[in-house]
């Protein structure tokens, strides 16, 4: 039985076009092609699949909750200077932070509007400030919690917090009036607006019902396919690729090494990473020789013409109007920037999938 993921993962790292064809026989020599697959993959049923689908609509609460959300985004924003603090507030405040006498780096900010109860600081904190009058400066006495991620230096040490609170931060939706509609559409009246807002509602959800759809069949066909033996040059490019990124994201967001990261954030030995990279590895490898044997077996290729399409369908997702738009920005062409042998990966993998989310039985 193979471990499930969740396809839409799967298809945004494809159309991301991060790695294809073209980055594996580089860094392998070999591809999937490479292969005979049967000594690899022992594919199960993937045709007919049978999935429980969710008819997409749109509820009236759910319509009006989007014109809720597109009033407050274009909510009027004041500043009280009266008044004291509540639950619930958004305060505009000054603090600074001292350990023993002596200000810590990122204890310190001006004019940072914090949400009394929203829990973005230490327990404490925003307590503190309840009830104190717009103006007034207050000393909170708190102590960091141990273990604490996003500083392990100021794990348990206690600090004062001086805070000054400047204002009581407002913010006024405007009414659903056909005057609101006409300056921020092109639509006259709030019933056409309404109609418009139904309808992106509406694509949204189809858009998502497909990708449970989509979901509930490949997850099936994983279930049904036995791997009868992982290409190891697979894997350890797996492993590689994998190992490195977590050793990126230790860099860039923890400023640490990789073995401080997984055992202080991630709570695990180093083993236990070990172990699951190469679980990871294996259950991605495991979806490759799948979509490959499908392909193999249903002769499934990609044309000249499905390329082309494809090129034109992803400038547009990227929101350009053409190729000529995405060189200017980029200085390359879309081929050179992301590669051509991975962008014909993505593409057939999008053939394999919905060749076999077609042919799924809805029940």
């Amino acid at each position: 039985m193979m471990k499930k993921i969740a396809l839409a993962t799967l298809i945004l790292s494809l159309a991301a076009l991060t790695l294809g064809c073209g980055g594996e026989e580089a860094t392998t020599g070999e591809s999937y092609a490479d292969y005979d697959l049967s000594q690899y993959v022992e594919l199960g049923q993937y045709t007919g699949i049978e999935v429980e689908v969710v008819p997409a609509e749109v509820t009236e609460d759910e319509l009006q909750t989007e014109i809720d959300n597109i009033l407050s985004q274009n909510a009027v924003h004041e500043e009280i200077t009266t008044g004291t603090v509540a639950e619930g507030d958004t305060v505009n405040i000054d603090y600074e932070g001292k350990i023993d006498g002596v200000a810590f780096d990122g204890g310190t900010d001006q004019g940072y509007e914090l949400t009394i109860g929203s829990g973005s600081f230490i327990e404490g904190f925003e307590e503190g400030l309840i009830g104190v009058a717009v103006g007034d400066t207050v000393d909170i006495e708190l102590t960091f919690p141990d273990p604490y991620e996003l500083n392990a230096e100021l794990a348990g040490q206690p600090a004062v917090f001086t805070v000054t609170v400047n204002s009581i931060c407002v913010d006024t939706p405007p009414d659903y009036t056909d005057e609101f509609v006409q300056s921020i559409s092109e639509y006259a009246t709030t019933a056409e607006h309404t109609e418009y807002v139904r309808a992106y509602l509406l694509e949204s959800a189809e858009a998502a019902s497909l990708t449970d759809k989509q979901n509930a069949v490949w997850n099936a066909i994983l279930e049904n396919s036995t791997i009868l033996e992982y290409p190891q040059a697979q894997v350890d490019l797996q492993v590689e690729e994998a190992t490195a990124y977590y050793e990126q994201m230790a860099t860039a967001y923890y400023s640490t090494d990789l073995e401080t990261m997984v055992t202080s954030y991630m709570q695990m030995t180093m083993e236990d990473f070990e172990g699951y990279v190469l679980e990871e590895a294996q259950s991605a490898v495991a979806n490759s020789l799948i979509f490959y044997a499908i392909a193999e077996a249903e002769g499934i290729e990609l044309s000249q013409e499905d390329y082309d399409n494809g090129i034109v369908s992803y400038l547009e997702e990227f929101g350009f109007a053409d190729a000529d738009a995405f060189e200017t920005q980029y200085g390359s062409s879309f081929e050179e920037f992301f590669g051509e042998d991975a962008i014909r990966e993505s593409l057939l993998w999008e053939k394999v999938l919905n060749f076999v989310t077609d042919s799924a039985v809805e029940i």
